[in-house]
């Protein structure tokens, strides 16, 4: 289980693992090499290496096993570096001190994700707490901004893991976020939302009914979980939503308030008499995505009275910001608790 989410995370890319100050120079000649193939300036490739270099800073300060993955990319014809760093460190204990204030324990974490977040265009931030951290940072030739994710979690008191697991996936105008809660606590219930998120990947390109559907039957063995998927496309301007269980999806702007919820089941279980339940057919709905509008999917270890402040939609705060501010102020220590926004 310790080694599931950085495995994840990097997918099928080329790791450099980051153990001491030459592997941090070969992750910025990495970045820099990346970045000329894509064909960027000199001046973004650049910025693109000292992005590399503070992800990587961050791995010797205060992560073990922590890594670095670049690839080029092209969206809409523009090309564009993506760097990801994954670890399997202790998590950012407050993003928000880490980020606003530059707070550390070790000292320079703050520091180096705030340069992160300075010099990139857009920035995921994945935090497990307990069990890693994954930062993607994007930069382009020119700025071909999508929204961001922010994702916290925590185990239960007295688990080493959570119960809870979350995995995205982005096309060019697309992104999949797949949020899953796994019956009780610990390992087992880690392991059915891990094969709840990890189902959702695989069928990506289906509808989310579909999606549903084949998690539910990538449970049957286990002790099942609840789960949402949320789909934003850029282009369209929409929001796509289907669930199964209490895993909540609420949308917050400047003129919309609304909540969406999974149909009363569970992925995976057998009621009494043998049926599998639910299959297909869980009621995908959609509806239109502003510009200001803020996407926020928890679980139910945060209280049902989980709500955004309207400064924060308002100001536009990062995503990783405001899942840290939800969790502090709804999270309950006797449950796991994820949160996930999309701004």
């Amino acid at each position: 289980m310790d080694a599931l989410l950085v495995d994840r995370w990097p997918g099928d890319l080329e790791r450099l693992t980051i153990f001491d100050q030459a592997s941090l120079s070969e992750a910025r000649e990495r970045a820099r090499a990346a970045a000329a193939a894509a064909g960027l300036s000199t001046e973004i490739a650049g910025a693109v290496a000292i992005v590399a270099s503070e992800l990587a800073s961050n791995h010797l300060r205060h992560a073990r096993e922590g890594l670095i993955a670049v690839r080029t990319m092209r969206r809409a014809g523009v090309p564009g570096v993506e760097i990801v760093a994954a670890d399997r460190g202790p998590g950012i204990g407050s993003p928000t001190a880490a980020i606003e204030r530059g707070a550390s324990t070790a000292g320079g974490l703050g520091v180096g994700l705030a340069a992160v977040l300075r010099l990139a265009d857009e920035v995921d931030v994945d935090v497990r707490l307990g069990e890693g951290t994954c930062i993607r940072a994007r930069k382009f030739q020119s700025l071909q901004r999508r929204r961001e994710v922010g994702v916290i979690g925590r185990p239960i008191d007295g688990e080493r893991v959570s119960g809870d697991d979350v995995a995205f996936t982005r096309t060019d105008d697309e992104l999949l976020v797949a949020v899953a809660d796994g019956l009780g606590h610990g390992a087992e219930a880690r392991a059915a939302a891990a094969m709840a998120v990890e189902a959702a990947l695989a069928a990506r390109a289906r509808g989310l009914d579909t999606i549903l559907g084949e998690a539910g039957e990538a449970l049957e063995h286990t002790r099942g979980a609840a789960m949402s998927l949320v789909r934003v496309d850029e282009r369209d301007e929409t929001l796509g939503h289907a669930g199964v269980g209490n895993v909540t999806t609420h949308v917050v702007g400047p003129s919309v308030d609304r909540a969406f919820s999974g149909r009363a089941a569970v992925l995976g279980a057998r009621p009494r008499g043998g049926q599998r339940a639910p299959g297909r057919g869980h009621g995908e709905t959609s509806m239109h995505l502003g510009q200001w509008d803020v996407v926020v999917v928890f679980t139910d270890g945060l209280t049902s009275r989980a709500r955004l402040d309207g400064r924060e939609t308002a100001e536009r705060r990062r995503p990783s910001l405001i899942a840290d501010t939800l969790l502090s102020r709804f999270g309950r220590s006797h449950d796991d608790a994820t949160v996930v926004v999309i701004a």
